[in-house]
């Protein structure tokens, strides 16, 4: 009697072990962003020393862990971590500030335009990743010319 009862013990532990460990997924989740400034399309000023306002929200259902934005010129490429530009305005910086949130609102960052910049499109991408390692990105595409705007109301409107 005394090894029956020890016997549906042990099954019954670990049943209760087998199923919950099955239930436990983890996060699979990617962050989510949203890219509020410059505006798509964005005609922005070679040279312009003010540069380009970015803002924008981040969250996760768990936990932010970094994120990385990339300037670079839009020459028919797809985004991976390995791409990269083919002109002198290139820009690429990670930050680590947001591990263990959930949400960052509106983290802002400018970036000096260069005189020497090469006119065209440009992409600005927004890489994110949260502390499971589950990773997303944002595209969005503007223009740098001679004769584009200054971005001061943070809108970078044609």
């Amino acid at each position: 009697m005394r090894t029956t009862i020890i016997f549906i013990s042990a099954l019954a532990a670990s049943i209760l072990v087998f199923s919950s460990c099955g239930d436990d997924k983890g996060d699979t989740t990617p962050p989510v962003i949203k890219i509020n400034a410059p505006a798509e399309g964005a005609n922005l000023r070679i040279g312009n020393t003010g540069g380009i306002h970015l803002d924008m929200d981040l969250s996760d259902d768990e936990a932010l862990g970094s994120y990385t934005v990339e300037i670079h010129i839009n020459d028919g490429h797809t985004h991976t971590r390995a791409d990269g530009g083919t002109t002198d305005f290139f820009y690429k910086n990670t930050w680590n500030d947001i591990a263990g949130m959930r949400n960052k609102n509106n983290p802002h960052h400018e970036k000096a335009i260069p005189a020497g910049a090469t006119p065209g499109d440009y992409h600005i991408i927004v890489y994110c990743a949260d502390r499971a390692g589950n990773e997303s990105h944002a595209v969005r595409n503007i223009v740098l010319s001679a004769d584009g705007g200054d971005d001061k109301d943070h809108a970078g409107e044609r």
